[in-house]
């Protein structure tokens, strides 16, 4: 019977039958720990855990599996029976997904650790066991790669796929979530700083963690370094590639400008079990686990594992990916560097597959190729130069790498820009689309190579721009107070009204389905605050550049009560007040609100509960206010914490003195827009303080 891959734990010491005891994950020296530091030792490069199995008993499911803890339970019973028919020393570790069980497995009477084909036979004679329903190897799995160093030059890689071309059509929802699951992420990177929507660490093993404890909220990357090799920082050049903040001035450019990244840490020293990289899959897909907070409304659409084994298969990970296909998310999987067939789980059913092909659109030396495939993408071909390699964010800063593993975060950033235009596409319609749309693929025996600004081309829908204003649905009027203000029409960045420091301006309407659009010259080195109130209606707050295109703050919270704040220092800014309109349950939020703006030091207060969120970024564009486009708030209302027009030329809290009237320009971004890769990475870097109170899932 083949078996499955699965995840790193520690786990009980053995007894001869069923020792019916929880994990142990303090780190204590155990049979299981002995067999992961055996992994380690051996710099990961085996294909199986040796003494670990994944078993299914029939009549056995999740539910029951809670109770295994009791030696004397019936189903604690059950797999010391099974044990002892087949003379093996069986220690149960824990439940995973969907009823499957995670044992250290023995021979009853040797009783130490097996090898690797030791570990099969043992397993083969467990699936003899006429209650067992089937068996799986917990498989180890390594990230894809073959890392190279920092350089700066072109992305060739988003010019191949046609990206200028995709951005026309969408830059991605602020709504939209994309899962990664690998290393963990960088946290401290720049290109990163609003960008994260989740996140979880799912390595059970504190030593192949690297971090000192097991499983926890903590996803930043710890480290991978495995017999001497460094640190590979393999998911922050994967997340760069999907979602890195985008026209901001710095850096490089993601695929999706605005999608929330949701982030699995999965792989460790040496790599990872298929046991936490399943868990990870299915919780970004929906699924409850034991121990980890529920992704709740932060659930994936599309998720990208570049990672992978030479096994096969497994039930256990199959049935996964059928749990999570059928929870409506696209898993994208990197096919293999080896040059052979297809590993796991990328030759999953239901997996969408990616191969690598290098800067003249022909398949590399290094991408694994079979029938599984279903596009080509690029991967990089450093045989031509380090260049050729694929540019994205590694470590704190920048670099090329190669492999599948490059090549499949484009299919998956793609595919989320997909979404955006149509969020009803499935995997099937995904894959016919991007085959249909590709070009020709050197030595891919007729799987093309993706071209996503064609694909785009095909679908329906409309441009996305930052944010899309969604009419009100005819099931549920207005609300009566949704009447408009005296600054109408201020529905578009073009007409949007002046504000200045110190308005704390309460007779401001928003209408359902309606924008209210402000303009706003801040004073340079000043901090600002912008505040809105509007009570219990749902009301969310931006800050574009003045163009009015590219969001580079946002407050999304459940309410109408937000707030942004940051230090000027570099362009004119507009406002924007949007009434969110929840199309799934036929409510248009709408009410009256108050616009409160302030700079200098009447702006340094900080709420409680809020925190500062550092970004990166710089606007090089200062495009003059036309005046006669724009109606002033003449009418300034005292603050009710007596912020009022005395702060309309703010002080600066040092010195004392006036802040100079040329001095209008903020330095801020919330990594969301571009307009396009830039022709060479800019490393500068500006940071903005923004505040938002929390950020959530617009339907």
């Amino acid at each position: 019977m083949r078996t499955a891959l699965l995840v790193l734990s520690c786990i009980t010491a053995a007894t001869t039958g069923l020792s019916a005891h929880a994990a142990d994950q303090t780190g204590a020296k155990t049979f299981a720990s002995d067999a992961l530091e055996r992994v380690i030792e051996a710099g990961g490069d085996v294909s199986i855990i040796p003494g670990r199995a994944l078993v299914k008993v029939r009549g056995i499911d999740d539910a029951s599996l809670l109770h295994v803890s009791k030696a004397d339970s019936d189903e604690g019973l059950a797999l010391s029976e099974i044990g002892k028919r087949q003379g093996l020393r069986l220690t149960f570790v824990r439940a995973t997904l969907f009823g499957w069980a995670v044992v250290d497995i023995a021979d009853s009477v040797d009783g130490t650790l097996p090898d690797e084909d030791q570990t099969r036979d043992l397993i083969g004679r467990l699936a003899k066991d006429s209650a067992v329903d089937l068996v799986a190897e917990e498989t180890w799995m390594k990230a894809l790669r073959t890392p190279n160093d920092p350089s700066l030059n072109q992305m060739w890689h988003l010019e191949q796929i046609g990206a200028k071309a995709a951005w026309d059509r969408t830059i991605g929802l602020s709504s939209q979530r994309v899962g990664v699951i690998d290393t963990g992420l960088v946290r401290a990177h720049t290109e990163f700083s609003g960008r994260v929507a989740a996140g979880f660490d799912f390595v059970a093993s504190a030593s192949a963690g690297n971090d000192g404890d097991g499983r926890d909220a903590d996803f930043n990357d710890a480290g991978d370094a495995c017999n001497g090799s460094g640190n590979s920082f393999h998911g922050t050049h994967v997340a760069g590639t999907i979602g890195a903040a985008t026209n901001n001035g710095s850096g490089i450019a993601g695929l999706n400008w605005n999608a929330g990244l949701v982030i699995g840490r999965a792989l460790g020293r040496c790599g990872g079990s298929s046991v936490d990289i399943m868990e990870a899959a299915a919780w970004m897909a929906g699924a409850r686990i034991n121990g980890v907070p529920d992704v709740g409304a932060n659930k994936v659409s599309v998720m990208n594992l570049s990672l992978g084994s030479a096994n096969r298969c497994s039930a256990y990970e199959q049935q996964t990916i059928d749990f999570v296909t059928n929870a409506g998310t696209i898993m994208v999987v990197a096919a293999g560097n080896d040059g052979g067939a297809v590993g796991a789980p990328a030759s999953c059913r239901g997996a969408v597959a990616v191969g690598a092909v290098g800067p003249t659109n022909s398949r590399t030396g290094y991408s694994s190729f079979g029938p599984e495939i279903a596009i080509m993408a690029p991967g990089g071909d450093q045989s031509r130069g380090n260049a050729a390699g694929v540019l994205s964010t590694l470590g704190t800063g920048y670099g090329f790498q190669q492999g599948t593993s490059m090549a499949s975060p484009h299919v998956a950033g793609a595919i989320s820009l997909m979404q955006a235009l149509d969020p009803s596409l499935g995997r099937t319609a995904i894959v016919n689309l991007l085959r249909s749309s590709g070009a020709v693929c050197g030595n891919c025996q007729g799987v093309p190579a993706m071209r996503i600004g064609a694909a785009l081309q095909s679908i329906g829908g409309t441009t996305t721009t930052p944010p899309p204003t969604t009419p009100p649905p005819t099931t549920t009027p207005p609300p009566a107070s949704s009447g408009d203000d005296q600054w109408e029409e201020n529905d578009t960045a073009a007409t949007a009204t002046r504000a200045s420091c110190g308005i704390n301006e309460a007779r401001l309407i928003a209408r359902a389905g309606d924008q209210d659009w402000f303009v706003f010259t801040p004073p340079a080195g000043q901090r600002i605050s912008i505040d809105l109130d509007g009570g219990t209606p749902d009301l969310d707050l931006y800050v574009t550049d003045t163009s009015g295109q590219n969001i580079l703050a946002r407050s999304e919270g459940g309410t109408g009560v937000e707030r942004i704040s940051g230090n000027a220092g570099g362009s004119t800014l507009r406002i924007l007040v949007n009434p969110y309109t929840d199309t799934q349950r036929g409510i248009a939020h709408a009410g009256p609100y108050r616009l409160t703006i302030r700079c200098g030091a009447a702006a340094t207060a900080q709420s409680v509960g809020e925190q500062d969120v550092f970004v990166g970024g710089v606007i090089e564009d200062d495009v003059p206010v036309d005046a006669e486009a724009t109606t002033p708030l003449d009418d300034v209302i005292p603050a009710d914490d007596g912020v009022g027009t005395d702060d309309a030329i703010p002080v600066d809290a040092d010195s004392g003195a006036a802040a100079s009237d040329d001095a209008i320009a903020i330095s801020a971004s919330g990594g969301c827009t571009s307009s396009g890769h830039p022709a060479q990475a800019v490393w500068g870097l500006a940071l903005l303080v923004i505040l938002g109170r929390r950020r959530r899932l617009k339907a």
